[in-house]
């Protein structure tokens, strides 16, 4: 019997739970929260309830950490402590430095696989949970040579039942990548609606006149703080120089727009075009789909969405 226990049964967690129970595996879901445990069970996201993470870990042959970032990188050292020899443990953090530094003296190293699923949604919580999420979406596997082989391929084949591509990276390469096509992305966001100009009285008309533009630049605004801000910190320096050198970017180009140089704008706009075109192809050509909202579909008892 295929049996995983998710620690952590928010948005990750509970699509993760919901995708792998319709392929048939045994769920057991633990949480500090136990109105979003009750709220998994009821949606279809886990079988069993554990009340004590101990006791969650102690009975698992895989665990899966759908937990924030600092939770992660703070609990995965304890966690191995407790797990049964053979349990293998992998875990879906967004940053991968840190999180690999902190286990690789740890006596059972070689049973957890360091892990990055590339998907994710604006909206945080068990209701926002889609058995879809993470279907066609490529996962991040790091380290790989510190994970022992029947570990590697337990992952490998979770992530082939949830419908990923795995790609192999070092932390530094993936801490770097989505550095800049990640965690660039929110910051703009945050901070554009952040911007002042959005509480001005000189632009009340705004939320009457917003459409698309603001629509797509805006969206990930919506990201709650708890999940992002151990990610800022964990990713500080990639995350900074990324932002330092999109304001130096952005700089450049005021000064051309007060300039009324259009070759320069031209060409800036030309490269922007060729990026979006190159991210459209890889998409295309790996069968992915860009839905630009999370939408929640209606899940039934047993799982299945309809």
């Amino acid at each position: 019997m295929k049996k995983v226990t998710i620690v952590g049964t928010g948005l990750i967690g509970c699509s993760t739970g919901i995708a792998l129970r319709n392929k048939g595996y045994t769920v057991t879901g633990y949480d500090k929260s136990v109105d979003n445990l009750i709220l998994a069970k009821s949606l279809g996201a886990i079988d069993i309830i554990e009340y004590s993470v101990e006791q969650a870990l102690r009975n698992a042959n895989i665990v899966f950490l759908a937990t924030p970032v600092d939770c992660i990188k703070r609990s995965l050292p304890h966690f191995m402590d407790i797990v049964p020899y053979g349990c293998v443990v992998i875990d879906a953090g967004s940053t991968k430095a840190d999180i690999c530094r902190g286990i690789e003296d740890h006596p059972k190293r070689d049973s957890f696989v360091a892990a990055h699923p590339m998907a994710g949604c604006e909206k945080a919580g068990p209701a926002k949970a889609d058995p879809d999420l993470f279907a066609n979406k490529k996962v991040v596997i790091c380290e790989q040579e510190q994970s022992s082989y029947e570990a590697i391929k337990a992952a490998n084949k979770l992530f082939e039942d949830l419908g990923m591509t795995i790609i192999y990276l070092t932390p530094v390469e993936h801490d770097m990548t989505v550095a800049l096509t990640s965690h660039l992305p929110q910051v703009v966001s945050y901070l554009f609606a952040s911007m002042p100009e959005f509480e001005s009285s000189e632009y009340k008309s705004w939320n009457r006149l917003a459409a698309g533009g603001f629509d797509s630049i805006s969206r990930l605004a919506s990201s709650a703080p708890e999940v992002w801000l151990p990610i800022f910190s964990q990713n500080k320096d990639l995350v900074a120089k990324a932002l330092r050198t999109l304001s130096k970017t952005m700089n450049l180009f005021a000064e051309n727009i007060e300039n009324n140089d259009h070759a320069y704008m031209k060409s800036i706009i030309n490269k922007a075009n060729e990026t979006r075109r190159k991210f459209n192809e890889g998409h295309n050509k790996n069968g992915n789909t860009n839905s630009r909202h999370c939408h929640t579909k209606k899940i039934q008892q047993n799982g299945n969405t309809q």
